[in-house]
């Protein structure tokens, strides 16, 4: 699978996080490499990455190369109990190998091949308290999996997302 990306919003932004976090899609790439050297093959693997590269520095641009996975979407299982139980345990299993998705759990990237969770097109983000409490409720709010563990990570992603839905209020965007 082919994916190209030539992000032109957030630049300042996104530079600024480059200075502090390094290369993101670098980051993702080894974390994936990393998880599947430790035994974890539930995300697609991840062949190539090929950046350009502003002043031999900042990617801008990137192409990615990830491995193909033929599968039944999550849309068709939505209702399958056992098929949501091995989502939560292959997620787990992921947090206990410290790969987070950071919130970006949602149908469209999760399938099922040869009776295996599979996830698609992921990005592994830094692993803390608060990307696997953001984890766990994307889990709930679009899989409807319940989040079982409300920790000191989970009352700060929670109060994150209280207080954009006020800014939202604020400014009118609801």
């Amino acid at each position: 699978m082919l994916k190209a990306s030539s992000p032109n919003d957030r630049i300042l932004e996104r530079f600024i996080k480059f200075l502090f976090r390094g290369d993101y899609y670098l980051n993702s790439f080894k974390a994936i490499q990393r998880i599947r050297n430790e035994g974890c093959y539930s995300p697609n693997d991840f062949y190539l990455l090929a950046e350009n590269k502003v002043c031999g520095i900042y990617p801008k641009d990137f192409i990615m190369i990830y491995e193909y996975i033929e599968g039944e979407p999550y849309l068709k299982q939505e209702n399958n109990a056992k098929f949501k139980e091995k989502i939560k345990i292959e997620i787990e299993k992921l947090h206990s190998h410290n790969f987070v998705f950071g919130g970006d759990i949602n149908r469209s990237n999760i399938l099922l091949s040869c009776n295996q969770i599979r996830f698609i097109d992921i990005e592994g983000k830094l692993p803390s308290r608060f990307n696997k409490a953001e984890d766990r409720i994307s889990m709930e709010k679009f899989l409807g999996i319940p989040n079982t563990n409300k920790d000191f990570g989970y009352l700060l992603a929670t109060l994150k997302r209280n207080l954009r839905k006020i800014a939202r209020k604020i400014k009118g965007k609801s």
